[in-house]
């Protein structure tokens, strides 16, 4: 411990001496600048100051002679007092200042006032009545009043005599019965074209074959022999699937009967047909819209018929004794 002692000693003292070295070194020029004019440093720094206040009385009055001989103007001074008075309102740096919620000015009533108010809101309070009791009055005051004469209801039927009657029937004549206007038939919504008068017509027959594999029109003459057009699902439609579904059975009729009219038909009469005999006797999908595509094409319709071909006790039906197994 000792030792460590001895080397600290030495080394504060080692510090101590190159600081006061460094300050001596500092002061010289002071010093010699002191011993040349033969001044201590304390009456150096007498003498700077006595100057510094004798530069300033010196501006002081060059000021006043200023401001004598051209005196400052009066709106220049309270625009200067405006800022300093700005200036002096600014909160320090640092701090915000805190906004405060300007109030209106109301003027406060006295307190005899005040006394007043209070008794006639608690006399209000006492004469406040609920609605219930509001209600059973308004009531009870409806039943006390008597009925006006305005509501009672006169009978609008006069009360005559037999003579009254008498004179009546003498002075009035009898009247012509008016005529009853004929009403016209409402006007029929356009979805299809006219149909022609009956004496212009050309009968035909529109031969429908609809089952669940195709639906197919055959426009023919009255007599069947003779074959004005023809059209089926699959002209238009690509999948065989797409073939029985109404919307290829009403294009393909809709085909077949613009193709008959550029032949002069404009009459039919319909014939539906299922596959029948051993087969399904009720015709497939496309029927209705086959029909439904005739008659928004203009054409006159007659007849409706279901020509089916019923079995006599014909060929077995396929399928076997137990039916068809899938």
């Amino acid at each position: 411990m000792p030792e460590k002692d001895a080397k600290t000693s030495k080394r504060a003292k080692a510090r101590e001496a190159a600081e006061t070295e460094v300050e001596k070194e500092a002061h010289r020029p002071a010093v010699k600048e002191a011993e040349e004019e033969g001044l201590t440093p304390e009456e150096e720094e007498i003498g700077a100051a006595a100057e510094e206040i004798q530069a300033e009385e010196e501006a002081e009055e060059l000021v006043e002679e200023i401001e004598e001989e051209a005196p400052p103007i009066p709106e220049l001074v309270e625009e200067m007092e405006k800022e300093e008075l700005k200036e002096a309102k600014k909160p320090p740096a640092g701090v915000k200042k805190k906004k405060t919620k300007k109030l209106p000015k109301t003027e406060v009533p006295p307190p005899e006032i005040k006394i007043i108010e209070k008794k006639e809101r608690e006399e209000k309070k006492e004469e406040r009545i609920p609605k219930r009791r509001k209600r059973a009055m308004a009531k009870e005051a409806r039943a006390a009043a008597p009925i006006p004469t305005t509501a009672i209801k006169k009978p609008t039927v006069p009360i005559i005599t037999p003579e009254e009657t008498q004179a009546q029937q003498l002075e009035e004549m009898p009247t012509p019965p008016a005529k009853i206007e004929e009403k016209l038939p409402s006007p029929k919504p356009e979805t299809a074209p006219p149909t022609p008068p009956r004496e212009q017509l050309v009968w035909g027959i529109a031969h429908i074959y609809s089952s669940y594999n195709n639906c197919m029109v055959h426009v023919t003459d009255i007599t069947g022999a003779q074959t004005y057009s023809r059209g089926s699902g699959g002209m238009f439609v690509d999948a065989g699937r797409l073939e029985p579904t109404p919307y290829a059975a009403g294009r393909s009729a809709s085909y077949a009967m613009e193709m008959a009219k550029e032949k002069g038909v404009n009459a039919v009469h319909i014939k539906v047909r299922a596959p029948g005999g051993g087969r399904a006797k009720t015709p497939g999908p496309g029927t209705q819209a086959a029909i439904r595509a005739i008659a928004r094409s203009g054409v006159r319709i007659g007849r409706i018929e279901d020509v089916t071909p019923q079995p006599h006790d014909g060929t077995r039906k396929p399928g076997g004794r137990r039916g068809r197994r899938v």
